[in-house]
């Protein structure tokens, strides 16, 4: 990969993040890949479902597969339908892609930064129509046509697009 004129070294993505920075992203590898030759490392990118771009990674090599889940986002309602039964439609594309190493995983690396009980969070539709809510409020209250106002998004980082899309909405 490049950053301005340095080459980096190889850049593992997502088609969404690719798509974003290159003009012709690469197509996903779909097929169930036999194991790799002794000393060589497979990577495997897979969507993360937690914002554009968000991934986990599999490296799989002759001696094992580990799994990184990278940053990722589950809700409690959709834990009782990944598994053996299938995934919620959200889930499905990460659930069918993880199918390919079902049984064959080693390692398992999970990315729980706030993975600890005082760290209780609203589900990201709550948070989304809570703050959604709470704009149009002030703005129904100063404005006298309210859709004809331009709302600036300080978005600093992705995985602000289901805020702005619900004050759109």
């Amino acid at each position: 990969g490049r950053v301005g004129e340095v080459v980096v070294g190889r850049v593992y993505d997502l088609d969404t993040t690719t798509g974003a920075l290159a003009p012709s992203p690469p197509s996903g590898d779909e097929t169930q890949p036999p194991r790799p030759p002794p000393n060589i490392v497979r990577v495997h990118v897979l969507d993360a479902h937690h914002c554009p771009g968000a991934a986990m990674f599999v490296f799989e090599s002759a001696a094992e597969t580990v799994l990184h889940t990278g940053d990722f986002r589950l809700h409690e309602a959709t834990i009782g339908s990944i598994g053996p039964g299938g995934a919620t439609e959200a889930w499905k594309p990460a659930h069918d892609a993880l199918q390919r190493w079902a049984g064959r995983i080693d390692r398992l690396f999970l990315d729980n930064t706030f993975c600890h009980p005082r760290y209780e969070f609203p589900d990201q539709q709550a948070a989304v129509d809570l703050a959604a809510a709470r704009v149009r409020s002030r703005v129904n209250g100063v404005a006298p046509r309210p859709r004809s106002v331009a709302i600036l998004c300080g978005t600093y980082t992705i995985g602000k697009e289901k805020f702005v899309a619900g004050l759109r909405d």
